[in-house]
């Protein structure tokens, strides 16, 4: 009778043992297909293009060299490269770089300002095309957009320029003149 109450409690801790393993497993595998399914993502449907939203604010480039191949590849994606080139030491420089923050806000991630110096290399061929298209007085500015890119390479004579300090507002219109679809605070230079 105790070999048979022994063995009885032996199958009982088996079963009970057993149960256990089974009610483990099948936890384990709901617990792996719940984290399965979590990890597999419905493809989400691309957003509408919304010319409007500019996302954060626009990188600001500080060094060179920036070839035109990047540029046009960025003026696909219907952004604007804005380049300040200037001298360091220059008064009217430095009085037209604080208005710099505001093109950031105002256009954001639909741009990226390359802030660049003109007597380095660095700011080649950028440079060359101002000096070439008549621009004396420091800074100089190009907005090249979609506007400025026929065949994947830059029409120079399509470029929006400034030359001097006090024209911050022809900055603007350049650069929303750049757009193929430019956003609504555009619509003042525009018309």
């Amino acid at each position: 009778m105790k070999n048979q109450s022994k063995n009885l409690k032996n199958k009982g801790i088996k079963n009970v043992f057993n149960g256990n393993i089974q009610a483990i497993l099948v936890i384990s595998v709901l617990a792996g297909i719940v984290l399965i399914s979590g990890c597999v993502e419905e493809k989400e449907k691309p957003k509408p293009f919304n010319p409007d939203d500019i996302g954060n604010l626009s990188d600001i480039v500080e060094s060179g060299p920036v070839a035109e191949e990047t540029v046009v590849n960025l003026t696909t994606k219907d952004k604007v490269a804005f380049f300040f080139l200037h001298n360091p030491g220059c008064g009217h420089c430095i009085d037209a770089e604080q208005h710099l923050p505001e093109i950031q806000q105002m256009f954001g991630q639909r741009m990226v300002i390359y802030k660049l110096k003109i007597r380095e290399s660095e700011s080649q061929p950028w440079t060359g095309y101002a000096t070439d298209a008549g621009l004396n007085y420091y800074p100089f500015t190009l907005a090249i957009g979609m506007h400025s890119v026929e065949n994947e390479t830059l029409n120079k004579s399509k470029t929006g320029m400034t030359s001097g300090s006090g024209v911050y507002e022809e900055w603007k219109k350049n650069i929303c003149m750049q757009f193929k679809n430019p956003p609504s605070n555009c619509s003042k230079y525009l018309n």
